[in-house]
């Protein structure tokens, strides 16, 4: 049995839907930064990533640099009391995930993610109830059924086809790749923000981690390389 798209139902529920689940998870990311309350201690370890990461590249590319160069960019480094790598750090900073008003945070992130699906759901389930909006462009199996078609009790109407409400959870979680294209440096933000609890581990001592670094930076034997490469050149 095949069926058409008729075009008010095109108009009507499937360019709403798509442009609510749209608007709602851009409403949903900003949000979550609004909500977001960023911790001393996460900023502290972005500080000291940037700064080690810079450091490296110092040693690491320190030969194209005359000596003048190398001297300057090293005191910014290492320089007593004033340098970056001097810095201090707190010690005692509680971990992400044993800080209380982190876990509260989460939690009022999860209840607005939680209350803003429910009112869309409920919306498209009054509004848009029954309507066929897509179809698989491969065959399924039956089990399927279930999953494609909620809201319509047809058991002669082949899997492939989707009803609104289905087509509505398909759009709230595959829309993350135009969140993406719209919204730009904040969905990656969003991103980070989620995998952060899972990727960080015990506390770091950060001030000792700078301390290695400046030792580390202090030690490194420079030599100009172009040190007279004009005259090379000219002499061939």
């Amino acid at each position: 049995m095949e069926i058409l798209l008729d075009s008010s139902i095109r108009n009507w529920v499937l360019i709403p839907i798509f442009i609510v689940v749209f608007l709602a998870g851009m409403l949903r990311i900003v949000i979550s930064q609004l909500m977001d309350s960023k911790e001393e201690q996460e900023k502290n370890d972005l500080c000291v990533q940037e700064t080690v990461l810079r450091v490296q590249r110092l040693k690491k590319g320190c030969k194209i640099l005359s000596d003048t160069s190398y001297r300057n960019k090293r005191a910014y480094f290492c320089k007593a009391t004033v340098g970056v790598l001097h810095k201090e750090f707190d010690s005692n900073a509680m971990p992400f995930f044993m800080d209380p008003t982190s876990q509260l945070g989460m939690i009022k992130k999860n209840a607005a993610y939680g209350i803003s699906t429910m009112l869309l759901l409920t919306w498209v389930s009054s509004f848009c109830s029954g309507c066929i909006l897509a179809r698989i462009p491969f065959p399924l199996t039956q089990k399927f059924r279930s999953m494609l078609q909620r809201g319509v009790e047809l058991s002669a109407l082949d899997v492939t086809y989707v009803s609104s409400s289905s087509l509505y959870f398909l759009m709230m979680f595959g829309m993350n790749g135009i969140l993406g294209l719209a919204m730009g440096d904040l969905m990656k933000e969003k991103i980070r923000d989620m995998a952060l609890p899972m990727m960080q581990g015990p506390a770091k001592d950060l001030s000792k981690i700078f301390k290695a670094e400046r030792e580390n930076l202090e030690l490194v034997s420079h030599k100009f390389r172009l040190n007279g490469i004009e005259d090379y050149y000219l002499k061939n």
